[in-house]
């Protein structure tokens, strides 16, 4: 098919992660190919800072306000701070502090509380501190999930200087918004930074990103656990397609939606759902 130069294609994978009507659950389909413009064009309404410079922070919105969560600072320094956003004034103001700094970490909405999880505590555990050269480690999921799933891991082969831990966190904390209080809730099934991470319902999904292995090396993982926060559960999830880091992940209805990411080697174009 003839495209134009001011288009790039998107593939699409289909997955089912949850009962839809007219799918088969734990199907993999292709869909049609589709074209995104190369730019498409913004309205720039003002320019607001925030209280601190921050890098591989978190985000989220509850109502008018924007919170900001941990991050590194322009100093180096793993920030433990969040700062409130409020969107009709541009200003922004300190409201409460993580129990442990983290960087790489992931936010999510679920009713007035945020659940912060994961992420790494020192810059040894984020990325762009380890030999590219990779292997892949296959380990079939438990019998009766999906026959046709491969859990995957892209594992480096070089580790660390002196075999120091990574510093990526299990941790779950929550954030009262109302009380502006800081809980810990409890622990993820393994550590991980840079995963997909959406609230559906009353479920969490914690998407691929990356985990430790042997505790020297890391590995980018396309394993996905889910957290019934009403239960208080954790089960794993069907395998995502590719194993991948920084993965953008939104909710489309009864969808999650997994838009690119990089594999260690190779920045993605692939979105699945």
């Amino acid at each position: 098919m003839a495209m134009n130069r001011a288009c790039h294609p998107i593939f699409l994978v289909l997955l089912a992660l949850l009962p839809t009507r007219g799918l088969p659950q734990n199907a993999a389909v292709e869909l049609p190919q589709l074209t995104v413009r190369d730019s498409v064009p913004l309205k720039k309404t003002g320019e607001f800072h925030m209280l601190e410079k921050r890098f591989a922070a978190a985000a989220v919105a509850v109502g008018p306000y924007v919170y900001v969560i941990g991050g590194q600072g322009g100093t180096g320094k793993i920030l433990s701070s969040i700062e409130r956003f409020d969107t009709r004034t541009g200003q922004s103001v300190a409201f409460a502090a993580l129990k442990t700094p983290r960087l790489w970490h992931r936010a999510v909405v679920f009713g007035r509380k945020i659940y912060i999880l994961g992420g790494a505590s020192s810059v040894a555990g984020s990325a762009g501190q380890i030999n590219m050269t990779s292997r892949r480690d296959l380990v079939r999921t438990r019998p009766g999930a999906n026959r046709n799933a491969v859990a995957s891991d892209l594992v480096s082969e070089a580790s660390f200087e002196g075999g120091q831990p990574l510093g990526l966190q299990r941790l779950i904390e929550t954030l009262d918004v109302d009380t502006a209080e800081v809980t810990t809730t409890g622990n993820m099934p393994e550590a991980r930074s840079e995963f997909g991470c959406v609230v559906i319902d009353d479920k969490l999904y914690v998407i691929g990103g990356k985990r430790t292995y042997r505790k020297t090396r890391l590995a980018r993982t396309n394993r996905v656990a889910i957290y019934d926060l009403s239960a208080k559960k954790w089960s794993e999830g069907i395998p995502a397609p590719l194993a991948t880091l920084g993965d953008a992940t939104v909710v489309d209805g009864p969808f999650v939606v997994v838009a690119g990411g990089y594999d260690g080697t190779h920045t993605s174009d692939t979105v699945f759902l």
